[in-house]
């Protein structure tokens, strides 16, 4: 009787080079990760490096480090059917996040339009009083986002904070002040 040979499946070649080569398995990975955070708040906080390309930097040096081939990282300058580790990770995140700040865009463009911005930021303002319109205006911020928080918010915390009319000219509020009760 004749055994059919069953073809065993292809292996993916283990990865070679890297930290790995020094300590195997979890440790190593743990290892690498580690060196990888130091590194990044090194580059950020020491070379003051722009935060993306010190990501950017350290994520192809935690690659390298686990073990991640050149071509695995980057592909290679033929047309192939192998996909990059970079542009699969980098663009599918990229594609996700476009579309929560487009989102995000469109949501605070309704709510400059419409006054909803300014009808909050104002309730909270009444709301805190005077003494704490930082906190109303910084919540007002947390919930619209930078975008409204820098248009409208801030557009109704000056006319909210105007002088009265009966308040003598020598009380009116210079540019460096946020209140005019601030300025008494």
């Amino acid at each position: 009787m004749l055994l059919a040979a069953t073809p065993t499946p292809a292996e993916a070649p283990p990865h070679t080079g890297g930290l790995l080569l020094l300590i195997d398995g979890t440790a190593g990975l743990l290892t690498v990760a580690a060196l990888g955070i130091a590194l990044l708040l090194f580059l950020i906080i020491k070379v003051r490096l722009q935060p993306f390309v010190a990501l950017l930097a350290v994520s192809i040096a935690v690659g390298l480090g686990a073990g991640l081939s050149v071509t695995e990282l980057f592909g290679t300058v033929q047309k192939s059917a192998a996909v990059s580790v970079i542009e699969s990770g980098m663009g599918g995140i990229l594609g996700h996040v476009a579309i929560i700040i487009g989102l995000g865009t469109m949501l605070g463009a309704i709510l400059e339009v419409s006054g909803g911005a300014e009808v909050l930021s104002a309730r909270l303002l009444n709301a805190f009083g005077e003494k704490r319109a930082p906190l109303a205006m910084g919540l007002t911020g947390l919930i619209f986002g930078i975008r409204s928080s820098s248009t409208s918010a801030s557009s109704s915390w000056r006319r909210s904070c105007t002088p009265p009319p009966s308040a003598p000219a020598s009380r009116s509020c210079s540019t460096r002040c946020r209140c005019w009760r601030a300025c008494r």
